[in-house]
């Protein structure tokens, strides 16, 4: 299991992977992050319950959101 702290650092790593112009699916970011889908899917689903994320069919988008 990812500690809580560890598990910060790789949403705001998944977080730069995703562009607002292009869209990545799932499986695409996983390869990239080297984390399994499982954490892969909470991170995504984190990032776009505080609106950082855009889910678009099966790909992700980044929002104009910031983060302060």
């Amino acid at each position: 299991m990812i500690k809580q702290t560890d598990m910060t650092i790789k949403a705001c790593d998944i977080l730069e992977m995703i562009s607002q112009t292009t869209g990545k699916n799932i499986i695409e970011i996983v390869s990239e992050s080297k984390l399994s889908y499982e954490s892969c899917e909470f991170l995504l689903t984190q990032l776009e319950m505080a609106e950082l994320i855009l889910k678009q069919d099966d790909f992700y988008k980044r929002t104009s959101k910031r983060i302060d």
